[in-house]
């Protein structure tokens, strides 16, 4: 593919081969199976391929707090879903806001019924403003200065 760069792992840069995460794959196999084996395979390569705690720098987007925070953890290059639970919230200290720079320490797991992987996170300690929010908040004022962002200039 023109303009892909081999060798390099998401949020790693450097042109090193991707270490192996999952193993020897083996034979391909044009017997179908179903969706919930399709699963329970990636639920074993995942707890298999990948230490149990993980520390991850990142900021926080997409916060929602239903008993337990949902979020996103991104960086600059990429993203990936994160939950603290309730009984790990109340030891915390901190109460996590959207464009914060934290240190999160967790495990990564999938979510069959969603199918989806997050970061469950145990632990998480602030680090200030995150800086993807700072610019963001910076282009709205700019944008604003020049009156792209006022009413009278929405068309309907």
């Amino acid at each position: 593919m023109k303009g892909a760069r081999t060798g390099e792992r998401a949020g790693e840069g450097g042109t090193a081969p991707p270490a192996p995460v999952f193993g020897s794959p083996g034979p391909p196999s044009d017997e179908p199976i179903t969706v919930s084996q399709l699963a329970t395979r990636i639920d074993q390569a995942i707890k298999g391929g990948l230490p149990d705690r993980f520390t991850v720098v990142g900021e926080i987007s997409s916060l929602a707090h239903r008993t337990h925070y949902y979020f996103s953890l991104k960086d600059d290059r990429s993203v990936i879903s994160a939950v603290v639970f309730a009984s790990a919230a109340a030891k915390m200290g901190y109460t996590p806001r959207h464009g914060d720079s934290v240190i999160a320490k967790g495990r990564v797991e999938y979510y069959a019924p969603g199918g989806r992987i997050s970061l469950i996170v145990n632990s998480m300690t602030p680090v200030g403003e995150g800086e993807l929010e700072r610019r963001y908040k910076q282009l709205c004022q700019e944008l604003r200065g020049r009156g792209w962002l006022s009413q009278e200039n929405k068309k309907p």
